[in-house]
């Protein structure tokens, strides 16, 4: 798996206890941005500019992966065409001002120009640089790119909120246990300081930079140790083990953070979604109902797709609204 998440759906990662710890558990949190902030980077929030001055957030630029894919507009008209999108529902939601804005940048010209077209998106008039979106729309689109991108780029797509996933995107069973046990066992062992600076917590992450990543790779190797038994006797003692192991592994990184004088540590969650209804499927075929994964397969026609076949291949990092 890998060691690094791309955030969605925004430009600006929120401030927030799932950003400390994102960043904080994994080596690098990637951002999908315009290329124009590179020049004008305080088209950025403070906080996000601050996040990437300290190098706790990288940039990422659609241009530099989506020229690599000849299929990608295609591939999402394909998902806007299916049974399941329901999109004579969502011209009408459009059209009743159920919307959100995506940055022009953000996708190719020629995918606005065919979401214009249907329907589902028109340039913002106050500010050209924007289109208005149908919000669910929106968020199969961001949640597309995020995973395109991811695939190429050696990321794991990653949101802080179940509201920036499709609803009408599928979820295997699997992935629903593996979520439900996460959230399970992470309700009280994840430490995160409270209301860090982005420079005290850059200089943490780089201090305790191996016990940080050694107790997130531990957590999913144990988390996926338990969902793969198929006797409930032995999950729910295989999960009380994981859980003994688990909080002494915490405690030792709590007391590094209270060595390092944050004012306030908190426990807490950051519930992994795999496959974050992405609609899995066994093979490359196109199905009748919504599938973001499918898309990607389609999309990604000529790459060698074995690694997205796997359930943890999608993981989402969502916040403690998901029970």
């Amino acid at each position: 798996m890998s060691n690094n998440i791309l955030y969605f759906p925004y430009i600006n990662i929120p401030n927030n206890e799932w950003t400390t710890k994102s960043v904080l558990y994994w080596d690098t949190v990637g951002a999908i941005v315009p290329d124009i902030y590179n020049d004008n980077p305080n088209e950025f929030e403070s906080y996000m500019r601050s996040l990437i001055e300290n190098q706790l957030v990288k940039q990422v630029y659609t241009y530099e992966y989506l020229g690599q894919i000849a299929n990608f507009c295609d591939a999402f008209i394909q998902l806007v065409y299916q049974y399941g999108f329901n999109i004579d529902q969502r011209r009408n939601d459009f059209i009743a001002g159920n919307d959100t804005r995506i940055h022009n940048a953000k996708v190719d010209y020629s995918l606005w120009e065919e979401l214009t077209k249907l329907g589902l998106a028109q340039r913002d008039r106050e500010n050209q640089q924007w289109y208005r979106v149908e919000i669910k729309t929106a968020r199969l689109l961001m949640m597309y790119l995020a995973t395109v991108i991811a695939k190429l780029g050696d990321f794991i797509p990653a949101t802080d909120s179940i509201e920036y996933i499709d609803p009408s995107l599928r979820q295997k069973g699997m992935s629903r246990y593996l979520q439900q046990t996460r959230g399970k066992l992470l309700n009280d062992i994840m430490p995160c300081p409270v209301d860090v600076d982005p420079v005290k917590l850059s200089h943490f992450k780089n201090k305790y930079y191996d016990q940080l990543r050694r107790f997130r790779n531990m957590l999913e190797q144990n988390l996926i140790s338990i969902v793969d038994l198929n006797d409930s006797e032995l999950r729910d003692s295989k999960y009380k083990l994981v859980l003994e192991e688990m909080l002494d592994a915490s405690g030792e990184i709590k007391a590094k953070m209270n060595e390092s004088n944050f004012k306030k540590v908190v426990f807490g969650s950051i519930f992994g979604l795999i496959g974050a209804g992405v609609g899995y499927a066994d093979d490359s075929r196109l199905s009748t109902s919504v599938s973001l994964l499918n898309a990607v397969y389609s999309a990604l026609q000529g790459y060698d797709n074995a690694s997205l076949r796997s359930p943890y291949a999608y993981l989402a990092l969502i916040d403690k609204k998901l029970s």
